[in-house]
């Protein structure tokens, strides 16, 4: 027969394996939520990463080809405030052979020179002149082409009509 000690450890030894089995099944479901969680986690950011492209340069633009930018263009809006009326006469003209040709609409003049598009930047080089010309391109479509550069110290943003 077994005595009043046996019987209470017998009980203390059952309840531990009990409350043991208990903690390992409440463990191993802790780790199943976790592990599909982090299985989540990374399946979305796999999708996220595929779905940036890797156009080069990290700036986003190289989308835009020279074709997109040759033609002549007409200044019909600036946020350079020191314009005259006659100013938005003045037009630019790309070429495929990678050079330009401006009108100046106030004096008639004409500037000639280079150019070539950088990622999402326009840079011109006019006859001349030692210093290049930059403009960046904020957006261009067949019939619209709006730069940003820089006019007399200031932040210039410039938007042009095909003609």
């Amino acid at each position: 027969m077994k005595n009043q000690n046996q019987i209470a450890s017998e009980q203390k030894d059952s309840n531990l394996a009990s409350t043991l089995a208990h903690e390992t099944r409440k463990n191993n479901t802790s780790r199943r939520i976790f592990l599909g969680t982090l299985c989540c986690l990374l399946l979305a950011l796999c999708i996220g990463f595929s779905a940036c492209g890797d156009d080069g340069d990290g700036d986003g633009d190289d989308d835009i080809k020279s074709s997109d930018i040759v033609g002549r263009w007409q200044l019909i809006e600036s946020s350079f405030t020191d314009f005259e009326p006659c100013d938005f006469e003045r037009w630019d003209e790309y070429k495929n052979d990678g050079t330009f040709v401006s009108l100046d609409g106030c004096g008639g003049e004409t500037w000639t020179g280079t150019w070539k598009l950088e990622g999402n930047k326009i840079i011109a080089m006019e006859d001349g002149f030692p210093d290049p010309i930059v403009s960046t391109i904020v957006s261009v479509s067949a019939n619209e082409l709006v730069l940003s550069g820089i006019r007399d110290g200031k932040t210039s943003i410039d938007k042009y009509k095909r003609i």
